[in-house]
């Protein structure tokens, strides 16, 4: 970028990022078969190009998470598992956008080092990880480049940051001897090296959010550490700024919904070399336009995956939603504990333990008022599975104690706001916590008492088998590998997971689909505890039928979405 003539001896850099992708290249929601608009890679493409044209000089960098994500990425890797020389569309399309660097996130490991390898050495951009060891030559601790900007040579220091917990939420890293360092601590090591080499500025790819979270190390700690001059944000999907402004943290959100912008005013420096003066950063959304070259290099890949998506997988004789799935009721989350159960049974036999299931739903209305699962009765195909299981996550079986599942099932509970007698239309559902982490429990009964505040304990009537359980009570439950390492925050240090080998959760869940049969009846029995005079609402898809006569329908918010408003003071719930 030039600067006007007769102003002070200074430059500005321009950085350019992406993050999340998740192998949305070309803007498709693969799960039902139709264009997502607002989101993908070729319409930030267009984007970039644009300008690029302006300041050819500009950095674009991206911040991790684009392998896995759309099933375009599922079967990509499943032909790099067999074949490790299989082309890989989404590095085809970042190849073609000319990344000048990129970070890890957390789920480029999703399918093994292995084909981790094999995608990456189809790259034509470096890759940095700075807190992650043992990923071989191929991936640089950190990363130098010079650009003349306005005529001025300028260094630029790249560091990235990968979630240390990652390496809890799946055997595959440690197995293969892949080690997640803290953040902040590794990238302080990282910027040291950078700045002895004559980096001017460092930038850090950090993989993970821009708010703090008590007990994680996020982005905000990064920035406030003050070793990077700008810290380019991820991994929880959010947009910073929200405004254009001043600062030296910035994030895209995901899917290629907004492109991270950040102008770097450079002054000289004292002794030689130039220092930050000014950042101005902006989450900027995607633009209308696809850039066409693009959406061709993939296209091929592209009418591969909806022709098998579109194969039968199975049958289900009954309508499977997750349209009330927050409050109690949802068919298509009892299949899937059905299908974990199946999984695990002949492990818990051998055990000779009572056998749960946590299952928590994906699809809920968080992306709108087509966000259900929603299916049936009738054949079900390859594409629905997304709905069920969007993740390739594994199973694992844990045993644990009753003081475990009351922690276990305490923590669910932060799905729910605090609610007091008397109190009508309060809503029902947090915002700050993500209902793909909410878990309810199959073979247990029990009930939010959503009076008491978060953080305490909300669990009341906890039983088992028509009996309260004990804390010493023994069991086994079957989770993913996602939350068997602690994801979504839950107390795996009150847990042990049981060395058995058990399949992915979709191949569990295609295998329950597979036998046709309908979902029981009474597979959960968990609800609120009658809280008087007090009503909660919640949001649903425009077309959910409640069959319970404590929840009815105030009409459609301006989203689309039908809320609901729940007796708490006359909750049904079946006999423990």
């Amino acid at each position: 970028m030039k600067r006007p003539k007769n102003m002070s001896p200074r430059i500005t850099l321009r950085i350019l990022a992406t993050t999340d992708i998740h192998g949305q290249i070309i803007g498709w929601d693969y799960a039902r078969d139709k264009p997502l608009l607002g989101h993908a890679l070729s319409h930030l493409a267009a984007d970039i190009a644009a300008l690029r044209a302006k300041d050819p000089e500009l950095l674009l960098f991206d911040n991790g998470d684009f392998l896995q994500g759309t099933p375009l990425c599922d079967l990509a890797s499943a032909r790099l598992a067999r074949d490790a020389q299989a082309r890989h569309p989404v590095i085809t399309a970042m190849n073609a956008l000319g990344y000048d660097a990129v970070t890890l996130g957390n789920h480029e490991f999703n399918f093994g080092p292995d084909v981790l390898a094999a995608a990456l050495a189809q790259g034509d951009f470096p890759v940095v990880s700075s807190n992650v060891r043992g990923l071989g030559p191929d991936v640089l601790p950190w990363l130098l480049i010079e650009r003349v900007v306005d005529g001025a040579r300028v260094k630029i220091g790249v560091l990235g940051l990968a979630p240390p917990r990652m390496s809890d939420w799946g055997d595959d890293l440690r197995a293969a001897g892949i080690e997640v360092g803290p953040m902040v601590c590794e990238g302080e090591m990282a910027a040291a090296a950078l700045r002895a080499r004559g980096a001017d500025l460092v930038v850090a790819l950090c993989h993970a959010g821009p708010h703090k979270v008590a007990g994680q190390e996020t982005a905000a700690q990064v920035a406030e550490a003050g070793f990077a001059d700008l810290v380019i944000a991820g991994h929880t999907h959010v947009v910073w700024p929200a405004a254009r402004g001043r600062g030296n943290m910035v994030c895209a959100g995901d899917s290629g919904s907004h492109l991270a912008i950040a102008d770097l005013t450079l002054a000289p420096r004292t002794g030689g070399g130039w220092q930050l003066v000014k950042a101005v950063t902006e989450a900027r959304p995607c633009g209308k336009t696809a850039d066409p070259a693009m959406t061709a290099l993939v296209t091929h890949d592209h009418a591969a995956t909806r022709d098998e998506l579109s194969r039968v997988i199975g049958e289900t004789p009954v309508r499977l939603d997750t349209h009330f799935a927050l409050c109690g009721t949802s068919s298509a989350l009892t299949l899937v504990a059905e299908a974990m159960l199946d999984a695990a049974a002949p492990f818990a036999l051998a055990e000779g333990l009572p056998l749960l299931a946590a299952v928590a739903p994906f699809r809920t209305g968080r992306g709108g008022a087509a966000d259900f699962v929603d299916l049936g009765p009738g054949p079900v195909r390859l594409r629905d599975l997304d709905g069920f299981c969007p993740f390739p996550d594994r199973l694992k079986l844990l045993r644990i104690n009753g003081a475990g599942l009351s922690g276990w099932l305490n923590h669910a509970a932060s799905q729910f706001n605090q609610i007091r007698t008397g109190q009508t239309n309060a809503p029902l559902i947090a915002p700050d916590f993500a209902p793909y982490n909410f878990d309810a429990v199959a073979g247990l009964c029990y009930r939010f008492d959503l009076r008491r505040a978060g953080g305490s304990c909300r669990i009341t009537k906890l039983m088992h088998a028509g009996r309260s359980v004990a804390e010493t009570d023994q069991f086994l439950m079957v989770t993913t590998s996602y939350k068997a390492g602690g994801g979504g925050g839950y107390p795996a240090g009150m847990t042990q997971i049981v060395d058995v080998d058990l399949p992915t959760l979709a191949k569990a869940v295609t295998s329950r689909l597979a036998n046709g049969r309908a979902p029981q009846q009474d597979l959960f029995n968990w609800g609120f505890a009658a809280i008087e005079g007090a009503t909660a609402t919640f949001e649903s898809a425009p077309r959910a039928q409640p069959q319970r006569s404590d929840c009815q329908p105030l009409g459609l918010t301006p989203e689309g979405l039908m809320r609901f408003a729940l007796d708490l003071g006359a909750t049904l719930a079946r006999a423990c």
